[in-house]
């Protein structure tokens, strides 16, 4: 029991950062839950942080092999187990992605490998006003449709979201990034 409250005396970074993160996973797992019962409004505590500060704590001790009880924390192991491999499945199936021949009632030309833009789009919200929204743009696509060109822009739902007509191709690669990746349709 000694050898115990030796190692509590002699780290006290450790003890201060192992105690926040016993806090931190009462409030997350514990106190958040029963507060969003009672008061009937979601209220969330940070998954994970409870976790990342007992590793901290153990790593500056001088037992740091004890850091791989913060690993155990629910949601480390959530992120770990369920939304990395989720996150890594659906990215490689977004760059995999080839458009059809036929697409949003026109001939697919050309279209962009996947690539992360953030874009404002201006857009009617339900009420019936206009606003603004940044969309992150995924892909773009040229469509050819009634002899006119379409830029699209997709995001990462798959929803969508830009839409603009132009004379040609080129004026379509114009409007977008000179870094995207252009693809023609084979």
């Amino acid at each position: 029991m000694s050898i115990v409250f030796d190692f509590i005396k002699n780290n006290l970074v450790c003890d201060i950062l192992v105690v926040l993160g016993i806090l931190a996973m009462i409030l997350t797992y514990v106190l958040a839950p029963r507060a969003s019962k009672n008061s009937g409004h979601y209220v969330s505590g940070i998954p994970g942080t409870g976790g990342i500060l007992i590793a901290l704590g153990f790593l500056t001790s001088s037992e740091k092999w004890l850091a791989i009880i913060g690993i155990f924390e629910p949601g480390i192991l959530y992120l770990i187990f369920k939304e990395v491999p989720e996150y890594l499945q659906f990215m490689s199936e977004i760059k995999k992605w080839v458009p059809p021949v036929e697409y949003e009632g026109g001939r697919v030309l050309e279209y962009t490998a996947y690539g992360k833009k953030l874009e404002e789009v201006k857009e009617l919200f339900d009420e019936g006003r206009e606003g603004w929204r940044v969309h992150e743009i995924i892909r773009y696509i040229i469509i050819e449709k009634d002899g006119h060109f379409e830029l699209l822009g997709q995001e990462i739902s798959k929803n969508i979201v830009i839409r603009k007509e132009y004379s040609s191709v080129e004026e379509c690669k114009k409007a977008v990034s000179d870094f995207c990746r252009w693809h023609l349709l084979e």
